[in-house]
């Protein structure tokens, strides 16, 4: 009853479903159908694309240890990609995400899903991983592809032969696998990371545009990414909140396209908006999203919103907008 409902209304739900949490239970197949885990899949189809300067994929498994990049398994991919000295793009498989770039292990809900890893993947679960990846790699061109994965997902090997990947199944500790990913890196290019191509792949998943990022000065402490214009911060990622916070600039640039906005009446905030003092809000508002606060056409702050759009439109009582920070008047 619960999958039929988050299936048939999931339109309407996945509006009042956060995009942040604590934690998600994905221990039940009907996660598959829950709105903010169908939203995740969405987004990496309909908004999300690689980073521009990333041409091989490595295709990995998922681990327990959320985020991924700190569990023992990852640690040991990435000593087999270091030793190799190349670099490649990681996309995570795992269920009920389908696929988790990089990028992306630190936001909701990739860091926050708690699913027991037994090998075992059912029916619909394997339908909706292949046309999710078939998907991407349509969406996302690759020079080429190398697929590091065990052999529950063996499922993917046919679909993954017809796109030319390199694939590699099995016990990936053994000494014959780990030289078969030794010997597949060294036959791709020399790619150069670059941090503005990654940001903006976390903006387009977070709020569907990129950042005009030319000009700007970006420094980068661990998984921390903060973007300036002049001295002033515009843009900041940082992994303990999973998604990017706007700055002045970036909120500018925000309101100018019109979405992930919040018009209020004549006041200047102190802590906190209540629907009483909204004029309007975008209707791409979900609770847990961070949000320009314009007043009299001017972004005088952001914030988090603590509801989504059609509350602060119907809601007579509450908190809409916690708020990070008011900019001083020009």
């Amino acid at each position: 009853l619960l999958r039929l409902s988050d299936s048939i209304y999931y339109t309407l739900y996945e509006k009042f479903f956060p995009v942040t949490g604590k934690s998600l239970n994905s221990s039940h197949f009907e996660s598959l159908f829950r709105p903010d885990v169908r939203r995740w899949r969405e987004r990496i189809i309909q908004r999300y694309r690689k980073p521009g300067n990333e041409e091989y994929l490595l295709l990995i498994p998922c681990s327990a240890t959320k985020p991924y990049s700190r569990s023992p398994s990852h640690r040991y991919f990435h000593s087999l990609i270091e030793k190799s000295g190349k670099h490649v793009h990681e996309v995570i498989v795992t269920s009920p995400l389908g696929l988790v770039p990089r990028e992306l292990e630190y936001t909701y809900p990739a860091a926050h899903y708690d699913i027991p890893v037994t090998g075992r993947w059912y029916g619909e679960e394997r339908e909706f991983t292949i046309q999710m990846l078939e998907d991407y790699i349509r969406l996302n061109r690759y020079r080429g592809i190398i697929a590091f994965l065990p052999d529950d997902l063996l499922f993917l090997k046919d679909f993954l032969d017809g796109v030319d990947a390199i694939s590699i199944f099995g016990n990936l500790r053994s000494e014959e696998n780990q030289r078969a990913l030794l010997e597949a890196l060294s036959s791709i290019g020399y790619v150069r990371e670059s941090l503005a191509d990654r940001i903006n792949s976390i903006s387009r998943f977070q709020f569907g545009v990129e950042f005009p990022l030319d000009g700007k000065r970006i420094t980068r402490r661990y998984d921390e990414i903060m973007i300036y214009e002049s001295d002033e911060m515009y843009i900041h990622f940082h992994p303990m909140n999973g998604k990017i916070l706007l700055g002045k600039g970036g909120a500018e640039y925000i309101a100018s396209r019109n979405i992930y906005t919040v018009e209020i009446d004549n006041f200047t905030p102190k802590g906190s908006i209540f629907v009483s003092g909204i004029r309007s809000s975008t209707e791409d508002i979900r609770e847990g999203d961070e949000v320009a606060v314009v007043r009299n056409g001017e972004v005088i702050g952001t914030g988090t919103a603590t509801m989504c759009h059609e509350d602060m439109e119907s809601q007579e009582h509450g908190e809409a907008v916690r708020i990070r920070r008011i900019f001083s008047s020009s």
